[in-house]
């Protein structure tokens, strides 16, 4: 059990250390990347569907357009790029994108 928690610790620090300097907004039509080491740093990285980490993998180099959906307010956290053509379009937090 005590390794348990001290993985979750580690985890946890090092999720801390990837994010403290992102930013908390981006402009909408700002050009990111994907931050792969962010996303694929995540503790639960090992529960993300298939689906979803082979979009990773296939699009970690690519660039995309920011793009605000209205429900997320205007100045939102989370976002959609526009490049993306999945049905729904997958939703980002700006920590796991890198502006460009």
């Amino acid at each position: 059990m005590k390794a348990f928690y001290d993985n979750r610790r580690k985890n946890l620090k090092h999720i801390q250390k990837l994010i403290q300097n992102k930013p908390q907004t981006l402009p909408e039509g700002c050009k990111v990347k994907l931050d792969t080491e962010v996303l694929k740093g995540g503790i639960d990285y090992n529960r993300k569907t298939k689906k979803w980490k082979q979009w990773i993998e296939n699009h970690q180099d690519d660039t995309f357009t920011v793009e605000y959906e209205s429900r997320f307010g205007n100045e939102p956290s989370t976002v959609v790029l526009k490049e993306d053509d999945t049905d729904p379009k997958w939703l980002w937090w700006v920590g796991e994108l890198i502006a460009i």
